[in-house]
């Protein structure tokens, strides 16, 4: 049997199935309500993704996989809603890593 290493296409295939596999296992009503905290943010409000999670399940919903706020993340980001300020802060539920900072985008 021979190894081959994965190329640069192979890792963002996987990353993207994985991804797809998280978001279609997450609880739809947890999904729902933290892509509608981030809709609602004040223009200007700072976050990471740890954040929207600790209001999301304040409120009572849960899943049971937290890497389904990325999905949510992204499609935010994709849309036009969020961007990357270029900070970091560390994130508590990571073990302390880095996760990027996230602006609501201000209107117009």
């Amino acid at each position: 049997m021979t190894w081959t290493e994965p190329t640069l296409f192979d890792a963002i295939e996987e990353a993207e199935q994985a991804i797809a596999d998280v978001e279609a296992n997450a609880d739809e009503a947890w999904m729902a309500e933290a892509d509608r905290i981030i809709q609602n943010m004040t223009a200007g409000t700072h976050f990471i993704g740890e954040d929207v999670i600790k209001i999301v399940n304040e409120r009572g919903f849960l899943t049971h996989d937290l890497r389904a706020m990325g999905p949510i993340i992204q499609r935010n980001a994709r849309a036009g809603h969020i961007f990357k300020t270029g900070e970091y802060r560390a994130a508590r539920t990571s073990h302390g890593s880095p996760k990027p900072i996230w602006e609501k985008r201000r209107e117009g």
